[in-house]
């Protein structure tokens, strides 16, 4: 799958680095085809081999919590999800799409 980037600093890349909270990059926001947020910490799905067309699926959920960490920028504490798993809802995802979905993270 290609994914696509932005010029650094760019009047664009400033204004969906505000909409998404991006807190620095790489970023990699991963958005549903309806536009809702799917995550903001989309290099976990990527870096853990997740396969992009079980993204695109309607009825997938992530599984994630929340955890706090120390800013090493301004060493104040913040808040991120954390991506633990995904899943597929719906019963009708061929069994070499499903497998893979269901797994940790």
């Amino acid at each position: 799958m290609k994914w696509y980037t932005m010029t650094h600093r760019s009047e664009a890349a400033n204004a969906l680095a505000k909409k998404y909270k991006v807190r620095g990059i790489p970023a990699l926001v991963l958005l549903k085809s309806n536009g809702d947020v799917l995550t903001t910490d989309g290099r976990s799905l990527v870096g853990a081999g997740v396969d992009a067309a079980q993204l695109a699926h309607p009825d997938v959920r992530l599984d994630v919590e929340t955890e706090k960490y120390k800013c090493g920028r301004c060493d104040k504490w913040h808040t991120r999800e954390k991506i633990k798993g995904l899943t597929i809802a719906s019963s009708d995802v061929p069994e070499s799409a499903a497998s893979p979905a269901k797994a940790a993270l």
